[in-house]
């Protein structure tokens, strides 16, 4: 099997990834400027805690079911099904923060009632951008995925630029601007899912019934470690802390982690079009994770020399963040291992992801909540590091049960196929850029 389809696609994906985000970065530097450290944390923060209740009551799950049998059966009735629930209970989310407004106030440390008003509305929008994006890449449509998201990253800029810069609305404005942006991405990609084909084929309740069960349970699991970690997370980490956190965050998913989510999303669709293939799904995920710990590797260096000087002369009130960014790196890197997680749901073996989930809450509880209370972000940081690991070698033990036997570890070849790739895009970037300066190459080529 030839790696060079594979490979090339999740670089052309991750490419695709960085445009968005270096706008993004754009739109951080005025947060980060007219917010300050503190309220750029809170910024981060409170959608991560409360869009992870819309994924800890079955967001996830809709999100992954629509992915996987989008990229089976393409039917145009499922997806309607999935928007439907989706809208259902991102709306009851919403009248749920509501009624809980003083609840959420005293957590957040806001003293903005209307805060709360726009947070509800943030809670609607977002899943159902998030559906849509699935249903695309359920078609392996990554690159209208990618435009969607440079539509909502340019317009939160266009927005943020004057809601919170010019007028001064602060943490308020940032929320409006991010709304905004994403009720248009939903406008784009609603208009853009007219092109799609899809087939008449049913998804059926036995299908649901069989890879739903365990995933309903195994997402809940998921969310409800995503939950603790994020209240731990506010509980022990200060706001100033957590808007370091949230910029090296930024940062390095600029430079590294594209490349791994890029992996895993090709991988993922790839697999859930070959489920019943063992061989090829051990190669494609065996063959992203060698490629992305070299690439990820090359980039790691990278940010370790960049992001210190983007920091000092762009974000001087956040040098206190700097001395973080290696473990944050190792972290990234260790996580190289992503394609791993989907192979079970690829094959229909979901009850596996439940027991993985179990294993995850149990060193959750065992090595996470203790470092993270008694060493602040340290301690967070090194406990992510060490369950990322010990659950991707448990994973891995786990799919050798199905004789599903994934190569993980890095070969010359595969640095010399990388590096070969790497060189034949840039020259064949820059031949491109040449010709068409001298009007030898149609721009539609």
């Amino acid at each position: 099997m030839a790696a060079h389809p594979m490979v090339k696609s999740s670089i052309f994906n991750y490419l695709s990834k960085v445009l968005p985000s270096v706008v993004a970065f754009a739109y951080t530097i005025l947060l980060t400027t007219y917010l300050g450290p503190e309220n750029y944390g809170l910024y981060n923060y409170i959608p991560a805690v409360l869009v992870g209740f819309f994924s800890l009551l079955g967001g996830t799950f809709l999100n992954n079911i629509l992915w996987t049998f989008t990229a089976r059966k393409k039917s145009k009735d499922f997806f309607i099904k999935i928007m439907i629930a989706t809208l259902i209970l991102s709306v009851l989310l919403a009248l749920s923060a509501n009624i809980l407004s003083s609840t959420i106030m005293d957590f957040f440390k806001i003293s903005q009632p209307e805060l709360v008003l726009i947070i509800s509305i943030f809670l609607i929008v977002s899943p159902v951008n998030t559906i849509f994006v699935a249903l695309f890449k359920g078609f392996s449509k990554f690159g209208i995925a990618l435009k969607a998201a440079l539509v909502e990253n340019i317009i939160t800029l266009i927005f943020i630029a004057a809601l919170v810069a010019v007028l001064n609305f602060g943490l308020m404005g940032a929320f409006i601007a991010k709304i905004l942006a994403l009720g248009l991405s939903i406008a784009y990609l609603k208009i853009t899912s007219k092109n799609l084909y899809f087939s008449g084929k049913k998804v059926t309740r036995n299908e649901i019934k069989r890879y739903g069960f365990w995933n309903i349970l195994t997402n809940f699991l998921r969310e409800a470690m995503k939950q603790v970690e994020l209240i731990i997370m506010g509980t022990s980490i200060n706001a100033t802390l957590l808007g370091g956190y949230y910029l090296i965050d930024k940062l390095t998913k600029i430079i590294i982690s594209n490349l791994s989510f890029s992996m895993q999303e090709i991988v993922f669709s790839k697999n859930s079009e070959d489920y019943g293939n063992k061989e090829k799904i051990a190669w494609y995920a065996g063959k992203a994770i060698r490629i992305g710990f070299i690439l990820n590797l090359i980039l790691g260096a990278l940010s370790m020399v960049v992001i210190p000087i983007i920091i000092l002369f762009i974000f001087p009130s956040f040098a206190y963040a700097i001395p973080y960014l290696g473990i944050f790196v190792l972290t990234l890197l260790v996580r190289s291992q992503q394609p791993l997680t989907g192979i079970f749901d690829s094959i229909n073996e979901t009850k596996n992801n439940f027991k993985i989930s179990v294993f995850n809450i149990i060193l959750l509880v065992a090595v996470l909540v203790p470092l993270t209370y008694f060493f602040s972000l340290w301690g967070y940081l090194v406990s992510c590091l060490i369950i990322s690991e010990l659950s991707y070698f448990y994973n891995l033990q786990m799919l050798k049960r199905y004789k599903i036997m994934v190569k993980v570890i890095p070969t010359a070849q595969d640095a010399q196929e990388t590096l070969a790739i790497l060189i034949n895009l840039i020259r064949g970037t820059l031949i491109k850029i040449s010709m068409r300066k001298k009007g030898l190459l149609n721009k539609k080529h």
